[in-house]
């Protein structure tokens, strides 16, 4: 599975911020102009959503790792069969569904961001009358949006494998619950006859 280069992307906020520190005054003037302040509005709004999906993604990873841990102590002391793993298993379930809906709404919010990014691509007549550095900076900055909307989309993909495999291993496991049923059922007709 490829990883998503979170260097690159690093390399890429650190480039942007670099931009709009050492810009000229005059690229600074040009953003507080009337026109250029709100696109200015939109994409400080859009790096705010960009935040709230990247606090979520974390969030969402801390309880995974949670839940997994809290799951694998629970087999490391627990028997098979014993109550306190279903609880736990369907504990877990629960939380992954809950996880799964909060990821893809975000993903969804994520995605209509990407939308927009585009659109505004194709409708930016007034661009060309801007110097060139202001025209550096949006672009470094759609650049940067586009590129932590891919990774995200890439990270919800990665997910989307690790529950695919959580799922494998839950009917493995539960095959091979079932099999030490029937052996124990087995050997105790076999004591008992």
């Amino acid at each position: 599975m490829a990883r998503p280069n979170f260097h690159a992307l690093g390399v890429l906020h650190n480039s942007s911020d670099g931009q709009l520190v050492h810009s000229p005054c005059s690229v600074r003037r040009a953003l507080l102009h009337q026109r250029q302040e709100q696109r200015v509005h939109k994409v400080s709004e859009a790096s705010l959503r960009m935040l709230d999906a990247c606090g979520t993604a974390q969030d969402v990873l801390l309880l995974v790792k949670e839940q997994l841990k809290d799951l694998q102590f629970t087999f490391g002391r627990g028997r098979i069969g014993e109550p306190e793993i279903g609880n736990k298993i369907a504990a877990y379930n629960l939380g992954r569904k809950m996880l799964k809906i909060e990821t893809l709404n975000r993903l969804n919010s994520l995605k209509g961001m990407k939308i927009k990014g585009m659109r505004n691509k194709c409708i930016n007549p007034h661009l060309s009358s801007i110097d060139d550095n202001l025209k550096g900076v949006v672009n470094v900055l759609k650049e940067v949006r586009m590129t932590a909307i891919s990774i995200m989309e890439d990270t919800n993909k990665r997910l989307e494998a690790v529950e695919i495999a959580i799922e494998d291993l839950e009917v493995e496991l539960e095959c091979m619950f079932r099999r030490l049923i029937q052996i124990r059922v087995s050997l105790l007709n076999i004591l008992t006859n």
